[in-house]
């Protein structure tokens, strides 16, 4: 996600390719004395070159965006809107690893957010909440008959969280809202197009169980 969205900003020419630097260059560019790595871990660094002082996180986006959008320091300013935009950044940052999984690669500096219980709960109820939306309303609309389906099969996918460590079993939980709130957004459009209904919970379906299979072999990896 981190190189997805920094890739938009070299784009978008808010930053330049050759200033967009990994982890893993740290010490080859000198910059390890210029961050925090603890706190790097959840919050993006914008390092100044010239001796300015490092922003993180929703800072840095600002900071990037604002020569070409000015209004946005002073809307940020508000205090609400930067109360929610802030722990919005931080709902997305610890839960990153669950919203695009890869697999873990040994580097000097760890680049993995901290875990944070109240945040992957907030995700889990957020995603379940969607996914269940979507996937109940395409059931109840289509499939009345196998709604009692989709229910056994959430509940199967649950079972290996009760025989996991809590914070790994929290990990899977993760993983497995992320699978219901993908399925329960791609199957919204057949509720504007009826028509196409059977193709796209096929579609739908076929994604649920390759982010299934793709996502518990990473757990089991790690």
């Amino acid at each position: 996600m981190c190189r997805w969205y920094t890739d938009e900003f070299v784009k978008a020419k808010l930053l330049d390719q050759h200033n967009r630097i990994a982890f893993a260059e740290l010490e080859n560019k000198g910059l390890v004395d210029k961050i925090d790595l603890d706190r790097s871990r959840d919050e993006i660094p914008l390092v100044d070159l010239d001796g300015g002082e490092t922003r993180y996180g929703i800072d840095s986006l600002v900071y990037l965006l604002a020569p070409r959008f000015p209004f946005i320091p002073r809307f940020l300013a508000i205090r609400p809107i930067n109360w929610f935009f802030r722990h919005l950044y931080k709902f997305v940052s610890y839960n990153r690893r669950v919203m695009a999984p890869g697999r873990k690669v040994e580097q000097q500096y760890d680049c993995t957010p901290h875990f944070d219980w109240k945040y992957r709960w907030y995700y889990v109820l957020f995603s379940l909440s969607v996914g269940w939306f979507g996937l109940g309303t395409f059931c109840l609309a289509f499939l009345p008959n196998l709604l009692w389906l989709l229910i056994v099969l959430f509940f199967l996918l649950l079972l290996p969280y009760l025989h996991l460590e809590k914070k790994k079993a929290m990990e899977y939980m993760g993983q497995v809202s992320t699978v219901w709130l993908l399925g329960g957004v791609l199957v919204l459009p057949a509720l504007l197009v009826p028509a196409v209904a059977w193709v796209i919970g096929t579609i739908a379906l076929g994604v649920m169980l390759w982010q299934s299979l793709r996502r518990f072999r990473l757990i089991l990896e790690g």
